[in-house]
């Protein structure tokens, strides 16, 4: 501050004695300094942007690789339960005897609905603080909101699918016989029911029965469908991420 007073005063002099040269001279010094002074600021400022971009990508694509892996374990889950459900409808539709704990499995497996992951802290932050313009690639910021859109849209075909899926299992329930696991009184295990015997006979005997395997069967396909996509599409996301920072 001192220096630029300083200039100041010597350029108010040079003009009281008329020293042109003296005021170009500093003058000069004075808009270079403001020059360099700005120049510093924006290398400032976008060296700041580039260091939060770097954190929001390396944050981004540890967060997919987590989404990645879990909606791998919901494809197998699902390609599980759309093969068991088709087990099961030939089943219904024999006479011939099934061993007790491949049906015990075969339900098991029917009457599973991992639940979808949700979109990324990360990218959650961006949109809600309007800084998705810190992802300047534009290719890679559509394909960021439309993954999320994605996996939102997943997220409500998993709420309706699992009533419907609910309401089924009222169709087969009565043929069942249930049990709780866990040991009573352990805090860290959570009581589960679990089928340890699975009535075929009179489930053969029942067609809503079938028409339950049938739409499970629809449900299941579709869930497995989805995800399938989804997990595509997160998968060519997390390469996008990673070549972006590697540039």
């Amino acid at each position: 501050m001192s220096g630029d007073i300083l200039i100041l005063r010597r350029i108010t002099e040079a003009f009281r004695k008329q020293d042109w040269f003296t005021v170009a001279v500093e003058t000069l010094i004075v808009v270079l300094g403001v020059f360099l002074g700005l120049q510093a600021n924006n290398w400032n400022g976008e060296r700041s942007l580039r260091g939060e971009q770097a954190q929001y990508l390396h944050q981004l694509a540890a967060e997919y690789a987590v989404i990645e892996t879990t909606l791998a374990k919901h494809v197998a889950r699902y390609s599980g339960s759309v093969d068991a459900t088709r087990a099961m409808l030939r089943y219904l539709d024999s006479d011939a005897p099934v061993d007790q704990d491949v049906l015990v499995q075969l339900v098991e497996a029917i009457d599973a609905y991992p639940i979808p992951p949700g979109s990324p802290a990360a990218l959650r932050e961006l949109i809600s603080s309007g800084k998705m313009g810190l992802i300047r690639n534009r290719e890679l910021r559509t394909a960021l909101m439309r993954l999320n859109d994605h996996i939102e849209l997943l997220a409500r075909a998993y709420d309706g699918n699992a009533s419907e899926s609910s309401m089924l299992l009222l169709a087969i329930q009565p043929y069942l016989d249930l049990a709780l696991t866990g040991t009573p009184g352990d805090m860290a295990s959570r009581p589960q029911v679990s089928v340890t015997r699975v009535d075929l006979d009179r489930m053969r005997e029942d067609e809503d029965v079938t028409t339950a395997m049938k739409i499970f069967l629809k449900i299941h396909a579709n869930m497995l469908f989805l995800d399938s996509l989804v997990l595509d599409e997160v998968r060519a996301v997390r390469t996008a991420l990673e070549g972006e920072l590697d540039n």
